[in-house]
């Protein structure tokens, strides 16, 4: 019923002493402005309740990882939002909600496509890395397992090592730890004084690295350890030699001097001792 009918009604109960309709009708249009935002309110909240659906769990694939010394790089997609934990080695999680409630790591985001994220100080040996992640509802995902591959070591001498898709470069007589098949690019070092570069050898037969006089190339790196070196020859041997052959010469040219004078005096001699003879002869 609207505002007048309530009014008349009032009026014929005999409720209008003392209050007019009118006063009433503003009484009760008050009295609905003041309701009205409270059930506008319960209305949206009901739709909202009813229309927001829970998030799914996360599905998780696509794991790798690559490792440069002592460091990984784990990457991993995702195809939902959240949060996710990760467990390095040790016994294999029965679920990843065991995994979760271990509690061993920090939280991390958990971004709808593709993640990364950084393990430091790593043995050489292969690792398992095991990961589980919630959505914004608490749903859990599946659990990922990633393997770490061994790390092999590169020793250089004379030589500069970066490996492609890192940012150390370090030079002279160094190691490191690579895993089989990543790409390290090599460089010879400045020339030491009166030298030139000769050539690259390396601890192993069949290892592919450049012949001739080739100063920087870009090494697979094996499934074994390597040692490569950068080889270097002296620009003075030949000076050298000359000045040695220099030297004999003026050795056989006072040995010459010496039998020159030698066979003078020698000379001398025997005529001097042809002229005694001849003169006592005469006598």
């Amino acid at each position: 019923m609207n505002m007048l009918v309530m009014s008349r009604f009032i009026k014929d109960r005999g409720f209008s002493s003392g209050i007019s309709g009118q006063s009433l009708a503003t009484l009760l249009a008050l009295a609905l402005l003041i309701l009205l935002p409270v059930i506008l309110l319960f209305a949206s909240g009901m739709q909202a309740t009813a229309t927001t659906p829970v998030p799914p769990p996360p599905v998780l694939g696509l794991g790798d990882a690559n490792r440069i010394n002592d460091i990984a790089i784990v990457n991993f997609v995702s195809d939902g939002w959240g949060v996710f934990y990760y467990q390095l080695d040790g016994i294999t999680p029965a679920s990843a909600a065991a995994l979760i409630s271990k509690g061993i790591s920090v939280p991390k985001e958990l971004n709808n496509g593709y993640n990364s994220f950084t393990i430091r100080n790593l043995t050489t040996e292969v690792h398992t890395v095991y990961i589980a992640a919630t959505s914004s509802g608490d749903n859990v995902s599946n659990l990922l397992v990633i393997t770490i591959p061994q790390a092999y070591t590169l020793s250089v001498e004379g030589c500069s090592i970066t490996a492609v898709g890192g940012t150390a470069q370090e030079s002279g007589t160094v190691t490191g730890n690579y895993s089989a098949g990543t790409h390290i690019h090599i460089d010879a070092n400045p020339p030491p004084a009166e030298c030139v570069f000769d050539k690259w050898t390396s601890s192993g037969d069949k290892l592919a690295i450049p012949t001739g006089v080739v100063f920087n190339f870009v090494f697979v790196m094996p499934a074994e350890d390597v040692a490569i070196t950068a080889n270097w020859k002296s620009t003075a041997s030949s000076i050298t030699t000359q000045t040695t052959d220099s030297d004999s010469g003026g050795d056989n040219g006072a040995s010459s001097i010496w039998i020159l004078l030698a066979g003078g005096i020698l000379l001398i001699a025997v005529l001097a001792i042809s002229f005694l003879a001849r003169s006592r002869k005469y006598n």
